[in-house]
């Protein structure tokens, strides 16, 4: 498989972990030391506390894949970046982005850190009456 490829499986396995909440898949696709900034900007620091995040996540709606994702990469080093959204009874509930660097090992391409920014959903203004 090539690197781009490989990098698209990481991602669709990362949501498919973060939906099942598999705190241990989700972490472990990450290197000991990672980083990672929560859609609110709290930092996580290092695979078992993101775990630990992934544990104590509450059940929700699935997170989508809705854009990208943007890979590049050259040798052992590698970025990603895609959207994602959540939809709560057919309305989008939640969105962002995630970008990811990434690095290569024996194992293949692992996350040393990810920011996911949260963006706001705008509504309908209601209409004056």
């Amino acid at each position: 498989m090539d690197d781009e490829r490989e990098i698209e499986h990481l991602v669709r396995v990362l949501l498919d972990a973060w939906n099942t909440r598999d705190a241990e898949g989700f972490a472990g696709m990450f290197v000991l030391a990672a980083e990672y900034v929560t859609g609110q900007g709290q930092c996580i620091c290092g695979r078992d506390s993101i775990a630990e995040l992934v544990r104590h996540a509450s059940a929700g709606s699935p997170v989508s894949l809705v854009e990208g994702p943007s890979i590049e990469c050259d040798g052992a080093a590698g970025t990603v970046q895609f959207g994602w959204a959540i939809s709560e009874q057919g309305v989008l509930a939640r969105r962002g982005r995630i970008g990811c660097t990434l690095v290569r090992q024996e194992a293949g391409w692992l996350i040393k850190a990810l920011h996911n920014k949260e963006g706001a959903i705008s509504r309908p203004s209601p209409t004056p009456r």
